[in-house]
């Protein structure tokens, strides 16, 4: 019986604290929540952005969230101007109807992005990804009195699939080929491309500690 009446007390106890919690919150002014567009995953400059890339969330409403995009029909088929994050809220002034004024990672003075196509077996099975530093070994065909020229630490901005979207790895054929998005200074572009009709490309993988 005693057991009983210390459940009812606690029962008792329990409405109790409920409703003072309900009158106190009533002279409370009710919080807004509002929707904003959020990147559902990582996002490369240069992307038409689509349904999948984005989420919403719906969070207390701030002055700071002037400029931040509301629905994501705003941003679907617009480009990114830069690297979008998985998380990141997004601002109008990060995508545009056109893909004018892209900005890439690591800007740096007097360097250059260029393009060169290889076969899987000249690039270390494409076991790369963005942001690997690779050694480029310019192999001349006809080695009589030619040497090897090596550009060492070279950054790779993006690995692209020859239709032009992020690889995907492993490729269907030990055969195919990928694109290498490389940041090379002004006198390694112009060699590169030199070196393109004239000599063999290989690439090897920077693998040291840091």
């Amino acid at each position: 019986m005693r057991k009983h009446h210390q459940n009812l007390l606690a029962i008792l106890l329990t409405l109790i604290l409920l409703g003072f919690s309900y009158w106190a919150g009533r002279g409370q002014p009710a919080v807004r929540q509002v929707p904003v567009v959020v990147l559902a995953q990582n996002v490369p400059a240069g992307t038409i952005l689509q349904p999948d890339h984005l989420t919403i969330v719906e969070i207390e409403d701030h002055p700071a969230l002037t400029g931040y995009l509301h629905d994501p029909e705003q941003a679907i088929g617009q480009w990114s101007g830069s690297e979008l994050k998985a998380g990141e809220l997004l601002p109008a002034s990060r995508v545009s109807a056109t893909p004018c004024g892209v900005k890439y990672a690591n800007p740096r003075p007097g360097h250059r992005l260029m393009t060169i196509e290889l076969r899987s077996g000249e690039a270390n099975g494409f076991y790369l990804a963005a942001g690997n530093l690779i050694d480029i070994h310019m192999v001349p065909k006809q080695p009589a009195g030619a040497m090897t020229e090596t550009f060492h630490r070279v950054p790779i901005v993006a690995l692209i699939g020859t239709d032009g979207q992020p690889l995907t790895v492993p490729l269907e054929s030990q055969n195919a080929t990928a694109l290498l998005c490389l940041d090379l200074d002004q006198v390694q572009a112009v060699r590169l491309a030199e070196a393109q009709s004239r000599d063999d490309i290989r690439v090897s993988v920077v693998n040291e500690p840091e």
